[in-house]
């Protein structure tokens, strides 16, 4: 059964997330006239816009799944996953492509290991026991951990379940 106590940390937590996303989203923003002049060519720049496109979307998936989070939704939850798997991978790329420092207007700067091990951490407090049993639909019975590991996969373990 669902509990009705949302975790207490979990706001805190997705809000920090949301922090490293505006951080990498705003690494991008500050290196566009960087890569303007020193690109001429044209596939220098649609890699930028590329790239550009992708962080956007999911600065605003990170956005609008932290507002979501604290309400229970379990799609949200699936989403914040993902999210935390895609920013570690973007993490991990920027550790070996060496650029391991993500800036903000050169006063703030987070470590790409920092984001790598925040994001490992919202990850593994999403699989807690005490995260897991909120976000159920009403009057399931739990699923297992097995099962919300699948749930990031695309398996929903409530699917068919018969929810009285």
């Amino acid at each position: 059964m669902k509990s009705e106590a949302r975790p207490r940390p979990l706001p805190f937590l997705s809000l920090v997330t949301l922090l490293f996303a505006v951080l990498y989203f705003i690494s991008i923003l500050q290196s566009i006239p960087q890569v303007i002049e020193g690109s001429g060519d044209r596939p220098g720049l649609l890699y930028l816009v590329a790239v550009l496109g992708v962080m956007f979307y999911l600065f605003t998936n990170q956005l609008a799944t932290t507002l979501r989070l604290s309400r229970g939704d379990r799609l949200s939850w699936q989403r914040m996953a993902r999210l935390s798997m895609a920013y570690i991978a973007i993490g991990s790329l920027s550790l070996v492509l060496g650029q391991d420092t993500v800036w903000l207007a050169q006063y703030l700067e987070a470590s790409s290991v920092l984001v790598i091990a925040w994001m490992a951490l919202m990850l593994g407090y999403l699989h807690s026991a005490a995260v897991r049993r909120f976000f159920p639909p009403p009057y399931a019975e739990e699923a297992s951990a097995l099962g919300w590991l699948l749930y990031v996969a695309g398996k929903d373990p409530f699917k068919g379940m018969r929810l009285i």
